[in-house]
């Protein structure tokens, strides 16, 4: 599948703000947002930003969500260059462990990849075939769903859950809209 352009209609204050609340409510490292690297033009506006291989370490465990994302900005919002929002568990849990996601934007497609030790074919998931709307993700609700797999143990890529993240995907969505 083709990469089509990724714009997400979202205000950058109301952004990091959700991600800011998220970090400090789940997550024990980082806290706050200076890691996000801002590019500002001559006049000092913001034009986009980079979140370079950044590691979120959630609060109660050593689960950990790996983050990589390219921002500038577009007519119509923001428009999302490439981003990786990977979820690794530590899987000290040997009664119900945890598996691995990833959702990607990189040059050829927006996509997810579950943990090679499911059986899940094939080893990307598009859009169109998951019930998970990744169309929305951002790091904001990258946060907020791994946290609530990490509660609940729901996998976030499971068509029987995706319903279930859409609800939480798609009220960070309003919490960080223009």
């Amino acid at each position: 599948m083709l990469k089509k352009e990724f714009v997400l209609d979202i205000d950058y204050k109301r952004y990091t703000e959700g991600i800011s609340r998220a970090l400090q409510h789940f997550y024990h490292y980082p806290q706050g947002v200076g890691f996000i690297k801002l590019r500002k033009d001559g006049n000092g506006e913001i034009v986009g930003w980079e979140i370079d291989n950044e590691k979120c370490e959630m609060s109660d465990c050593d689960n950990f969500l790996r983050v990589d994302e390219a921002v500038k900005k577009h007519r119509d919002g923001w428009h999302f260059n490439f981003f990786t929002y990977h979820f690794q568990p530590d899987n000290n849990d040997d009664v119900e462990p945890l598996h691995q996601y990833r959702i990607d934007l990189d040059k050829t497609s927006l996509h997810a990849n579950p943990d090679d030790l499911l059986e899940y074919p094939p080893h990307m998931e598009y859009p169109e075939h998951l019930i998970l709307n990744i169309e929305k993700f951002n790091l904001a609700a990258a946060l907020y769903c791994a946290n609530h797999y990490q509660k609940t143990k729901k996998y976030p890529l499971k068509q029987e859950y995706g319903e279930e993240y859409n609800g939480l995907i798609e009220t960070t969505y309003k919490g960080v809209k223009r």
